[in-house]
């Protein structure tokens, strides 16, 4: 087994509040991956890993319970919107709108997970954790100076399994080898976590903790923020998010291309991600919708209030406010909206008339999926190529349920 344990999974176990016995044995299936290849829309093959059950049960524990938490306590880059609860695509989309938005830059990671190797994750996992400890040992010298601190350390140490670690901590400054000992552990603990959680040196397409994981080195790495500065130092202002290894940069003014290079070349700096050359996109929105994430942001020209209100459904209500505050005296004056992308909706399309011809359980399933998808996309308002075939599926769904 090539990872050192060190006392780490007794750590982690509490942690996850499992057996540590439970956790050694999923450590024995880490080998035991299932590989498959899926076609990309660009052609060629994505390979994906799927791990076997007790490794993919563990993985969703140290998902859900570990490294959320960093999440939610904003470590997480701002530019952030993949793979964060409460955001979607149209949050990324969302980000970008603009009343005055015209150009858009697409930049992609190439081979982003395969990008993260081993001393990678591991090296991001090891900050992330002394951080951790590093809050524990602020908030306990702000209470003995006297000072009510709320959040006294991450519940992820607050359970009755890791109360032992905890004592350990508050003894950290004695000079009893106390702190040696602490660090032995933590050096064992992130051991445990990296290799659980990759493959092959590397994390796998497939398990559910790999996303995350890829946005928790983006934020390591202090990518985004490096952009967002140089943009800034060059006089730009522009709005910069990043969806899983999908890139957007967006501004009211042109951004020329030797800046987007300097980018690349920012990114690229970090000797883990590389740019897909041939999906670096730009976007001028009075020639061409930008897709973003599969959405597009559409200008739009109302030509009459009904219409007007149609499109304001599908923004949230502080874009809506905007959209009052910068029409007023114009009442149908452009802005812009958001919409599915035509290939999606064709895709959709035709699932949707496949489950009203030959329905199945598993197609039925999808409809429900991608109209619920639509409905958050849409304010409720379908567009006219999904809302009729949707109205025959519906018919024949009542028809059968009928007979």
């Amino acid at each position: 087994m090539p990872v050192k344990i060190l006392g780490g999974d007794t750590l982690l176990a509490g942690v996850l509040q499992i057996a540590p016995s439970k956790l050694i044995k999923s450590v024995l299936y880490t080998n035991e991956y299932k590989t498959h290849y899926l076609p990309k829309k660009s052609g060629g093959r994505r390979r994906i890993d799927e791990p076997p059950e007790i490794v993919k049960d563990i993985q969703k524990r140290i998902l859900n319970i570990y490294f959320r938490n960093w999440s939610e306590r904003g470590w997480l880059d701002k530019a952030i919107t993949g793979f964060v609860r409460g955001q979607s695509i149209k949050t990324n989309a969302l980000f970008h709108w603009d009343m005055n938005l015209r150009y858009t830059w697409r930049l992609d990671f190439k081979n982003a997970f395969p990008s993260l190797t081993y001393n990678v994750i591991r090296q991001t996992l090891s900050h992330y954790i002394q951080q951790e400890l590093n809050s524990y040992h602020a908030v306990q010298i702000a209470r003995q100076n006297g000072k009510v601190v709320i959040e006294a350390f991450s519940p992820l140490y607050s359970t009755r399994k890791t109360a032992w670690f905890r004592n350990l901590l508050n003894d950290y400054k004695n000079n009893d080898g106390t702190k040696e000992f602490v660090d032995y552990l933590v050096e064992g603990l992130v051991d445990f976590l990296t290799h659980l959680v990759t493959y092959q040196k590397k994390i796998p397409q497939g398990a559910p903790t790999s996303p995350f994981l890829l946005n928790l080195v983006v934020s390591y790495s202090q990518i985004m923020k490096k952009i967002r500065e140089y943009l800034q130092s060059e006089g730009i202002k522009a709005r910069v998010s990043i969806y899983a290894d999908d890139i957007t940069i967006s501004s009211s003014e042109r951004i020329k291309f030797p800046v987007i290079q300097k980018v690349i070349g920012i990114i690229e700096a970090s000797h883990i991600f590389k740019i897909s050359r041939e999906k670096t996109l730009s976007f001028d929105i009075t020639k061409k919708a930008p897709l973003i994430t599969g959405l597009k942001l559409v200008k739009v020209t109302p030509v009459n209030q009904v219409m007007k209100n149609v499109w304001l459904r599908r923004l949230p209500t502080a874009h809506k406010n905007n959209i009052a505050m910068n029409t007023v005296g114009k009442p149908l004056r452009p802005f812009i909206i958001i919409s599915l992308g035509k290939k999606n909706t064709k895709k959709i399309r035709a699932i949707i008339h496949l489950a009203t011809k030959r329905p199945t359980e598993k197609l039925n399933k999808k409809v429900s999926g991608y109209i619920a998808y639509l409905n958050d996309i849409y304010g409720g308002d379908l567009p006219r190529q999904i809302s009729t075939p949707y109205k025959k599926y519906l018919s024949q769904q009542k028809q059968k349920a009928q007979d």
